[in-house]
C-alpha cells in the first residue's frame, strides 16, 4: 500500500505530465535531474549527481565503491559498469545493448535503419512504404475482419 506522501507525489508528477500545472519549482520543457538517493553518475539531463573520491573511485547503480568488477560477458561495447567500457564501435556503427550496429539503409529513403533511427523523411504530403516516399497518406480501413494498412489515399 503507497504511503500518503508517495502517493501525493506521484499525483503530483501525474498532474505535471498531463498538462496540468507543473510540480512547484519546476519550469515547463526544462529537465529535471533525477538525482535522489545517488551520490554519482548520470542526471537524466546530461550532468552528473555528484563524483567520487579516490578511496571509493567506482560509481555503480549511483552509489560510490572502492571496488568493481567489470561485467562485459558477451558485450562487444558500451558501460563495463564501472566506468570503463567493453569496447567501441567502428565510426558508422552504433552501440545499441551492447551490439555493435551499423544502419542498413542502402537505397532507402526512409524508414528504419535497423538500428533504432531513420534512413530519412518524407514530406507532409507523403508516406512512407517500403522504403520509398509515396504521394498520400497512409490510411488503416477494417476489411474482413482485419486491419489492412496498406490503403494510401490522396
Amino acid at each position: 500500500m503507497l504511503r500518503r506522501d508517495t502517493l501525493a507525489l506521484v499525483l503530483l508528477a501525474l498532474g505535471a505530465c498531463s498538462g496540468g500545472e507543473p510540480a512547484p519549482g519546476v519550469i515547463p520543457g526544462e529537465c529535471v535531474a533525477r538525482c535522489a538517493g545517488r551520490e554519482c553518475g548520470d542526471d537524466g539531463c546530461g550532468k552528473t549527481c555528484g563524483s567520487c573520491a579516490v578511496d571509493a573511485p567506482f560509481c555503480v547503480a549511483g552509489s560510490c565503491v572502492a571496488q568493481c568488477t567489470p561485467i562485459c560477458d558477451a558485450r562487444a561495447c558500451g558501460d563495463d559498469g564501472c566506468g570503463g567500457t567493453c569496447g567501441t564501435c567502428a565510426i558508422a556503427s552504433t552501440c545499441i545493448d551492447g551490439s555493435c550496429c551499423t544502419a542498413a539503409c542502402g537505397d532507402r529513403s526512409c524508414g528504419d535503419d535497423g538500428c533504432g533511427g531513420q534512413c530519412g523523411a518524407c514530406a507532409q504530403e507523403q508516406s512512407c512504404v517500403e522504403g520509398r516516399c509515396v504521394e498520400g497518406q497512409a490510411s488503416n480501413r477494417w476489411d474482413d475482419g482485419s486491419w489492412d494498412q496498406n490503403v494510401w489515399g490522396p
